[in-house]
């Protein structure tokens, strides 16, 4: 008898923290985007963002998860309140893929390697390291983690599921 996991799936800029739950956060399709993934093995609180683009550079405050340089500290700020100590956090990222490749531009077009650079610095602020990494490389990923374990899967496109 096979047990049926809810799936949760997190949009363009959405996040979503949960405390003791069965279901699996999900981000499907990420491109340039960067899936963070937290999980507290102890309080059992764990988190996805969906994060689109390394920084807001409208001058304009927003908190978002659309931007790595607000989505990290916000979606971990929202696991502190949940129970969770970011100390022993698991956190892992997925995404970052170049999809667009325009000659001429320099790179300038780069959104994954600039996701994927924020990520790091964000992570490094908030004294947080990633355990896994799946980022890079030009396919598209689907990303779960499951509430119930902290288990993340990608699936990168034509390829097998591996854990991070």
């Amino acid at each position: 008898m096979s047990t049926t996991v809810e799936t949760i799936v997190i949009g363009l800029g959405e996040w979503a923290v949960r405390k003791n739950d069965s279901a699996a956060l999900t981000c499907v399709g990420l491109g340039s985007c960067i899936a963070l993934c937290a999980y507290d093995p102890v309080s059992k609180v764990g988190g996805m963002a969906h994060m689109v683009l390394p920084s807001n550079e409208s001058g304009t405050k927003i908190a978002s998860a659309k931007y790595v340089d607000t989505g990290i500290p916000m979606l971990l700020e929202e696991m502190k309140k949940k129970g969770a100590l970011i100390s022993r956090t698991v956190v892992k990222i997925a995404g970052g893929a170049q999809m667009l490749s325009v000659p001429g531009l320099n790179g300038r077009l780069n959104v994954a390697d600039r996701n994927i650079a924020a990520t790091k610095t964000a992570l490094a602020q908030a004294g947080v390291s990633a355990t896994g990494t799946e980022v890079g490389g030009n396919s598209g990923r689907t990303v779960q983690l499951f509430l119930d374990t902290g288990r993340v899967t990608v699936r990168a496109t034509g390829k097998e599921t591996c854990e991070l």
